[in-house]
């Protein structure tokens, strides 16, 4: 299979991934209408998805090395089609609780393989690239389910929103069926995580993505308040989101012209200028200024969005790709948790908004550190 056709399956692979993990956040009204589900239902069911996802990035990693990815891949495939579709006939809140978990548990068996297959099947030259490619379908990958699944909900009713996108990933993932790869090592362990690059690594992702998909969850929120226009909030949200893809290639590009491919310095230097359209964020200003200084802002915070994830192939040996993948990836959806809960709390309590910008300020700062000290 030529490196391109490689590309494209994975893609949209993860695409049909990511649709099969947000679907159901978009039906979450009508679903809750039709069970009687409250917001505190709704916020545990659709948490319990994450938690599920957290606990398999290190085990799929693993499994990635040590045996064939596409193996690891299918199985995931198949129990978030699976989960997808019985939770279409659940009737109960801990009968979606229990399907959320599982569909996690499944979701998290997507990532660490692909990069992994990646790695292994493509040129080393182009990895990079190719990755980067894989890290801009996550970006706008929530955008995709959530026009997916309305529009099939539009047509139909919920429950199709969740067996149409299963029925065509379970389909589609059969096409990698007949992919191998050998492993390197039928003795592999977990002592690679000790290595301490991959620390380094795992910490600066942390920081970014805490403040990355942190604020994000609360940007329309955000806007919201300042603006008073619900659906240009949530418009624009989308489309600072989906820019991330477009930054990324750009901190990438940088990277290779400026600094001959190594990364740390771009990663360092972007979250630093990120904090100067963040702390006038802090301050009050009409609609313009606030737009324009929330572009530059997560333009700039976008810039390393590829750059984490192309370190596993490039400074670490092939047959632990899969577990530092996962290893890295965990930390990250640690810094989601933990930026989304800090964040909220920080705006909660402050009158001006100023105490979230700030705190954002320190967090990109801390991640910024701990990038510089990486050795390429």
């Amino acid at each position: 299979m030529k490196a391109r056709e490689l590309l494209l399956k994975t893609v949209v692979f993860y695409l049909l991934f990511y649709i099969c993990r947000f679907s159901f956040f978009s039906i979450m009204p009508i679903v809750a209408e039709e069970l009687g589900l409250t917001h505190m239902s709704l916020a545990w069911i659709s948490s319990i998805l994450f938690v599920g996802y957290a606990v398999m990035l290190i085990p799929s990693g693993f499994l990635a090395d040590k045996y064939n990815p596409v193996n690891v891949l299918l199985t995931g495939s198949i129990i978030s089609s699976s989960s997808n579709m019985l939770m279409a006939l659940a009737a109960s809140e801990d009968w979606l609780k229990i399907l959320m978990f599982i569909n996690g548990i499944g979701q998290g068996m997507g990532w660490a393989p692909l990069i992994k297959l990646l790695t292994v099947k493509m040129d080393k030259a182009k990895i990079g690239l190719a990755i980067g490619f894989l890290m801009s379908s996550a970006v706008i990958g929530p955008s995709i389910a959530y026009t997916v699944a309305s529009i099939i909900a539009y047509i139909s009713n919920w429950k199709m929103s969740l067996i149409i996108p299963a029925l065509v990933l379970l389909a589609y993932s059969t096409t990698f069926r007949r992919m191998k790869t050998v492993s390197e090592s039928t003795e592999l362990s977990l002592n690679c995580i000790k290595n301490a690059n991959a620390w380094l690594i795992g910490f600066s992702y942390l920081f970014f993505y805490a403040v990355y998909r942190g604020f994000l969850v609360w940007m329309p929120t955000f806007l919201y308040e300042k603006t008073g226009l619900y659906l240009f909030s949530s418009i624009y949200s989308s489309i600072l989101s989906a820019t991330g893809a477009l930054s990324g290639y750009i901190g990438y590009y940088l990277s290779l012209k400026l600094y001959k491919g190594k990364m740390k310095k771009i990663i360092a230097y972007s979250m630093l200028a990120a904090i100067l359209p963040c702390l006038a964020l802090s301050y009050e200003g009409n609609n313009i200024y606030l737009l324009t200084w929330l572009f530059a802002f997560y333009f700039l915070l976008s810039l390393p969005l590829w750059l984490f994830f192309i370190y596993p192939p490039k400074i670490f040996p092939m047959k632990v790709v899969g577990t530092i993948t996962g290893f890295i990836d965990s930390l990250g959806y640690l810094g989601n948790f933990t930026g989304t809960l800090i964040l909220g709390l920080a705006y909660s309590v402050s009158t001006t908004g100023r105490e979230l910008f700030y705190l954002m300020a320190v967090l990109l700062l801390a991640g910024s550190t701990f990038s510089l000290f990486i050795r390429e």
